[in-house]
């Protein structure tokens, strides 16, 4: 069939490649960007592009093939160009598990334009290689940047990956990553991750390893930033410290704090703070689910049924499980321990279908877990 309306510029033929790879049709991006990689002005980009097709088609020595051919062409001369596509060269071997290779990678990139994630992804490759001591050496240079650009809760999950390979025990594992931290300039991290610890003890039903932890924290507190403040009332919500939790919540505004708030409220069943506590976590730009599923329980409480059901209906056609967050104990839908106890929930309802889909959810999330 003759092309009725050929594109003459290669620059509205890449628009087109780049329109085909986003609707993930794969192949005709393929063929366009096979076609434009000899035009000198767009090569680089089509190079790029092609790397990332073949990524994503799992086609992964061929993805290191256009991505080298990239590399070629931009020089060291752009180091942050450069560094993208060194990383993406480095995850191309992580997935096909060549980890040495990676390794090799990823320690490039952290010579040349150091990072969290190549410095992360670094870690991951010397744990898959059982590497100790290489580990313990990048963990502690992570550190010394001058920004971290991540999450603490980020940091937690690491920590508690890494923690039972470095040391024989996982307590003095974890522990040796903290003492790392106290002596650099993110000391103020130290503390929050000791509740993540609890958290995560918490999550996983480990209640008299959580407490032990909870005990020697509360002795050693220092700093707290809001987020483990509302965290850590999360903690004392569960063991029914409502004390603590108020003291812990005064002076918080982010919704998590406002639903927690919500919860200490209901339990001391002063049911009409509750419901403005949940109202106002529920009408911010965060979808905090517990907030929706809480405001129902408590309106149910008030005595307005009607209100509650529509609430719980909207709910159900959101998200097609049950979202009992008080029970799971939820933080946010990509919690692989919620979402194998959503899981098991539904196993035990006999909807095997929806268990199935949860437990693959988890392992997608976390295949550790």
């Amino acid at each position: 069939m003759a092309n009725i309306c050929p594109i003459k510029s290669p620059h509205k033929a890449l628009i087109l490649a780049e329109a085909y790879e986003h609707k993930e049709a794969y192949r005709p991006a393929l063929n366009i960007y096979q076609s434009l990689v000899k035009n000198s002005e767009i090569s680089l980009r089509v190079k790029i592009n092609l790397g990332n097709v073949h990524f994503k088609l799992q086609n992964y020595p061929l993805a290191i093939k256009f991505y080298k051919m990239a590399l070629d062409q931009v020089g060291q001369n752009k180091k942050n160009i450069y560094s993208k596509i060194m990383h993406n060269i480095g995850l191309a071997f992580i997935q096909q598990k060549q980890y040495s290779e990676a390794a090799f990678v990823f320690a490039y990139i952290i010579k040349e334009s150091p990072d969290f994630r190549a410095y992360l992804h670094l870690i991951l490759c010397w744990f898959a290689l059982r590497k100790i001591a290489k580990i313990r050496r990048s963990f502690s240079d992570l550190f010394s940047l001058p920004k971290l650009d991540t999450k603490v809760e980020e940091i937690a999950k690491l920590i508690i990956l890494i923690s039972p390979l470095i040391e024989e025990v996982e307590e003095d594992g974890f522990n040796w990553c903290v003492d790392v931290i106290r002596i650099t300039d993110y000391a103020w991290m130290a503390d929050n991750l000791e509740i993540a610890r609890i958290v995560e003890l918490m999550r996983k039903g480990n209640l008299a390893e959580a407490l032990k932890f909870l005990q020697k924290f509360e002795m050693n507190v220092k700093h707290l930033t809001e987020n483990s403040r509302i965290n850590l009332s999360f903690v004392y919500l569960h063991l029914k410290k409502l004390e603590q939790v108020e003291n812990l919540l005064k002076g918080c505004t982010k919704p998590k704090a406002y639903n927690n708030y919500g919860v200490l409220k209901f339990l001391q069943k002063d049911y009409i703070a509750a419901e403005k506590a949940f109202h106002i976590a529920n009408d911010s730009k965060e979808e905090i689910y517990e907030a929706s599923y809480n405001l129902g329980l408590v309106q149910r409480k008030l005595g307005d049924r009607k209100q509650s059901q529509e609430i719980y209906d909207t709910i159900l056609k959101q998200y097609p499980f049950p979202y009992n967050l008080m029970m799971f104990g939820l933080s946010n839908i990509n919690d692989p321990g919620v979402l194998r106890n959503i899981a098991k929930l539904y196993k035990n309802l006999s909807n095997y279908k929806m268990a199935k889909w949860f437990f693959e959810e988890a392992f997608a999330v976390n295949p550790l877990y």
